[in-house]
């Protein structure tokens, strides 16, 4: 296992830097939001009264004098509906800027809820109102964080590292953000060129006055002048009444017929839309805001702090504890970081001799894998304003490398003083809130970890087999078969681009059935991992890190970077039995396994042992389900 770095030298420590200890810790995490503003009940009252209201919104009366056309206006308001609920979480700034406007829009407009029941629009008033007050008080937060950090770190205020200024924040965000705009981008131009070429073929098809006969789900029957009967799609059914009369457009011999209430709407395209425009607009809001936020750090001097912090590696969440804490028993924050260059990782020097430095890719390898064998809480040195959400750089690393190791935030600062640390089952989270049901899941963590190491010692040398909670793989086969029933229902809707939607779900359905689908075999070489189309070995020696993520998923990262995460699942019989899950016993067994050499098996593991992947069960089940759902539905 790699050695702790040392602490950042003399000279790399600002003068006049203090100490954040526990008390200034404890100001700072009281300086917080309240619980209430937490950004997830907003975003639940926002989500429930909008859903609500939407319900409850009568279908449009669609009528050859008032035809109901592609609504691009009605998309634009679900867009900022969604974003809105995005930027609630994760930009209360903006979000507070937004809030009023976007209420008004979405509440007057016909194409959205001007038509909703009164107690509804009544509701979603009440949840922006809320949800105002909530990111009022979270930005007031901020502002009272900043105040307790700058009073901590005193008058001295320092600019960053030399090697931190040319950190490029936000690029690659701009850059996938400004791909899915352009593909945003050509779904529009392909849907208003599908609009105008159908609507062109409309206005040269001949209109006939038909009868409504009777109408279904998604469709009504019409019965011509010439007495053919014909069943046209329809979106809003309930508009054509049978017995009474209506009017379509009739292409060519009577090949196509369409309803003039209902012309052609381009909702495949706009469904395409939304599915690249939104992550492609909050991608370049994160990046634009990353950048402002860098530069105004890089133009001037923050505050700086010594702290202590763990896992000073590329590609890791580091955790920032108190100065006073070298054990790291209590994080109070936590950012994802990344080295500005190759030189400011560990293993690198200046040393002109020393021949040509490695690649960035192969030492931030090195450094990451040094993150992974152990969690190492060292000296380190903050720079920045920290506040929930703001940019942060920390500075650690051996002598030899200039500047330290500097480490520049990938994503904003996330308090984590409420989260308890299972490492430390002792150790209290800072703040009044240290209690209730964070310590019964670290209680029933400690139980499952202690069931694991004592299966292990009951293994005796043999293999063992660990897999998901008999639960989830039931819900990961109904998940299956709904996906398969899905799909034979639309299947006659293949080709055409309403049937988007319902892919696109199948294709949820079948994703997340196939993470419940996994099996691993420990034997005396290593582990036996059989996924849903494939069985591999990885050996003892290639395994970097075997650790529960959550409390329920089984991690696995091997030498070359690659991560397995394993849904474990028995979360609802833990619960209800009040024991520690057999499958959860299994794979902490696994884990001490990995830990502890002397715990794994002597045996090898044959065919039998290993399973066989569940693959080709998947798509005998979705087949044979969809088969029996486009013949009787």
């Amino acid at each position: 296992m790699s050695e702790p770095l040392p602490p950042p030298s003399a000279e790399r420590v600002p003068a006049g830097a203090r100490p954040w200890r526990t008390d200034d810790v404890n100001r700072w995490i009281t300086a917080g939001p309240a619980a209430w503003a937490h950004p997830l009940w907003s975003c639940l009252a926002l989500v429930a009264t909008g859903v609500w209201a939407i319900m409850a919104t009568p279908d449009p009366l669609c009528t050859p004098a008032d035809p109901c056309g592609p609504d691009w206006w009605g998309m634009f308001l679900a867009c900022s509906a969604l974003l809105g609920v995005y930027w609630v979480w994760r930009r209360p700034t903006l979000a507070l800027i937004l809030v009023a406007p976007v209420t008004i829009l979405q509440l007057t407009s016909p194409a959205a809820l001007a038509t909703a029941p009164g107690p509804a629009r009544l509701g979603v008033t009440a949840a922006v109102v809320f949800t105002a007050l909530a990111l009022w008080e979270r930005l007031a937060a901020r502002g009272r964080q900043r105040e307790v950090i700058e009073r901590a770190a005193g008058p001295e205020r320092h600019p960053l590292p030399a090697s931190a200024v040319m950190f490029p924040r936000g690029r690659t965000t701009l850059v996938v953000a400004g791909t899915l705009l352009a593909v945003t981008g050509l779904c529009l131009w392909q849907g208003l060129a599908a609009e105008t070429r159908e609507n062109a073929r409309d206005a040269r098809a001949q209109r006939l006055t038909v009868e409504v006969v009777d109408r279904g789900e998604d469709s009504v029957t019409v019965r011509l002048p010439d007495g053919d009967i014909r069943v046209v799609d329809a979106f809003f059914p309930a508009s054509h009444e049978p017995g009474r009369s209506t009017a379509v457009f009739v292409d060519g011999d009577g090949d196509r017929v369409r309803l003039v209430a209902e012309p052609y709407d381009a909702f495949g395209w706009q469904m395409l839309m939304l599915l690249f425009g939104l992550p492609g607009v909050a991608l370049l809001v994160n990046g634009l805001a990353a950048r402002s936020r860098w530069r105004r750090m890089t133009e001037g001097t923050v505050p700086v702090l010594r702290v202590r912090a763990d896992n000073p590696g590329p590609r890791v969440r580091t955790r920032v504890f108190a100065a006073d804490d070298p054990r790291g028993r209590r994080p109070a924050l936590s950012l994802m970081t990344v080295p500005p260059t190759a030189r400011d990782l560990p293993g690198v020097d200046d040393d002109p001799d020393g021949g040509e430095p490695p690649g960035f890719r192969e030492v931030a390898e090195r450094a990451t894998g040094q993150a992974m064998k152990g969690s190492h809480v060292v000296e380190a040195v903050l720079y920045g304003a920290v506040t929930e959400g703001a940019e942060a750089v920390l500075v650690t690393g051996p002598d030899g490398v200039r500047d330290g190791l500097v480490e520049c935030g990938v994503t904003p600062v996330r308090a984590r003083a409420l989260l308890p640390d299972a490492r430390n089952p002792d150790a209290r989270p800072y703040g009044p809130h240290g209690s209730g049901r964070a310590l019964k899941r670290r209680r029933r963590d400690l139980l499952a970890r202690g069931a694991g190491e004592e299966m292990a010692e009951r293994a005796v040398g043999e293999p063992l087999v660990a897999l998901p909670s008999l639960f989830r793989r039931m819900v990961a086969f109904s998940l299956v078969a709904l996906g398969g029933h899905i799909a034979g229902v639309t299947l006659s809707e293949v080709v055409q681009w309403r049937s988007v939607v319902p892919l696109f779900g199948v294709l949820s359905l079948f994703f997340f059935a196939s993470s419940a689908l996994w099996r691993v075999t420990v034997e005396r070489r290593g582990l036996w991992v059989t996924r849903l189309w494939s069985t591999s070995l990885i050996p003892w020696e290639d395994i970097r890190m075997v650790r529960h993520w959550d409390a329920d998923t089984l991690r696995v990262v091997d030498s070359k970077g690659r991560e397995l995460l394993l849904p474990v699942g028995g979360a609802v019989e833990e619960r209800v039995l009040r024991r520690v899950a057999g499958v959860r016993e299994r794979t902490r067994a696994v884990e001490a396994m990995w830990r502890r050499p002397e715990l794994r098996p002597v045996r090898e593991a044959d065919v039998g042992w290993r399973g066989m992947p569940m693959g080709p069960v998947v798509v005998l089940l979705g087949v044979v389900v969809g088969v029996v759902g486009a013949m009787w539905w």
